[in-house]
């Protein structure tokens, strides 16, 4: 059974923001994003993840809370984001992308 991911909370700043949510069991986090949109392709076979464009930051495994920080950003620019879990045996769930706009 996939993981269960709350929605994903955004504190923004000037050239950082923290993405945090949380998962009904523990799981390793990512948080994929980029100024443009992000795209997801299907995997292609047993136990590969499917592809997500954009940079890709991983949090430790085995958590149920998460919190990434996404540091030298870019002020007053807007970002797409993604989140992802996967459990210890390799179930995974995803939040589709969203944005967030740094600060001034």
């Amino acid at each position: 059974m996939s993981p269960i991911l709350s929605t994903a909370s955004v504190q923004i700043a000037r050239t950082s923001a923290t993405v945090s949510w949380f998962t009904n069991v523990p799981t390793q986090g990512n948080v994929f994003y980029d100024t443009v949109p992000l795209r997801s392709d299907e995997a292609t076979g047993p136990r590969q993840e499917p592809y997500v464009s954009g940079v890709s930051i991983v949090d430790g495994a085995g958590q149920t809370t998460h919190s990434i920080t996404i540091q030298n950003l870019q002020p007053n620019t807007t970002y797409y984001f993604l989140v992802r879990s996967t459990d210890g045996s390799g179930n995974m769930s995803m939040l589709w992308p969203s944005t967030f706009t740094t600060t001034n």
